[in-house]
């Protein structure tokens, strides 16, 4: 997995259920966590991975180093 970050391909490392995983992956230039392990919340990373969703979210939790309890983003 760790290859994948080195290559010049956009990479989106997802956390479903757990966002401590992203401490495994900490150079990666974009994370998404569903905080969710259903195949529904799988369905709903992927239509967002394509852009055929809308993204919004904050987080309730912080990742050291990561980012902040409450950061997020829409788009």
């Amino acid at each position: 997995m760790f290859g994948l970050l080195n290559i010049d391909t956009p990479v989106i490392i997802t956390a479903f259920g757990d966002p401590y995983v992203m401490y495994h992956c900490p150079n990666a230039g974009v994370y998404m966590c569903t905080y969710d392990e259903t195949p529904p919340a799988q369905q709903a990373a992927v239509k967002a991975w394509l852009g055929e969703e809308k993204v919004a979210g904050k987080s309730p939790v912080a990742l050291k180093g990561i980012f902040d309890r409450g950061d997020g983003i829409t788009l």
